[in-house]
């Protein structure tokens, strides 16, 4: 599906994009980043193990081990490298639909919904809580990781 088909129901309302300024510094490629995902997906898989197993390179390595796995770090920095590509992208709409588009159907053949999306977004804004993101801040991630998730989740239901 293109990004174009991701327009047929209504247009993405896209939050403001004060993050971007303001909370680019946590999703640009540094340690505080790789930290930040590594801790949201580990209590992702802490939460519910079963999701774990999705994941064949670090499927069985024990929960207190992931952090260091080689793997599950690429992982992480890869779902951060998305999270940056969102911000980057947040004020082009065609950009955005395939960023979605992209998310939406790469995560169907691992069986990932709209519930697991929001789990994890759950986790993700607990975390930036934790590290002392300001609350405009918060709000501003709520709505992208909101609009992102409402996004993937049109895409899949009709594909």
């Amino acid at each position: 599906m293109s990004a174009e088909a991701g327009r047929t129901s209504a247009p993405i309302a896209l939050p403001s994009s004060a993050i971007a300024s303001s909370s680019m510094t946590l999703l640009a490629y540094n340690e505080s980043e790789s930290k930040l995902t590594v801790l949201a997906l580990n209590r992702f898989f802490k939460d519910t193990p079963r999701r774990q197993k999705v994941f064949a390179k670090f499927a069985n390595v024990p929960l207190d081990g992931l952090k260091s796995d080689a793997h599950f770090v690429k992982q992480a920095t890869l779902v951060a490298d998305r999270l940056d590509n969102l911000i980057a992208t947040m004020d082009d709409t065609l950009q955005v639909l395939g960023q979605i588009n992209y998310l939406a159907f790469s995560h169907v053949p691992r069986n990932v919904d709209k519930l697991q999306f929001d789990d994890f977004a759950t986790i993700f804004m607990d975390a930036l809580k934790e590290r002392g993101v300001s609350v405009d801040d918060i709000d501003s991630w709520k709505g992208t990781l909101t609009t992102l998730i409402a996004g993937i989740d049109r895409v899949q239901k009709q594909a």
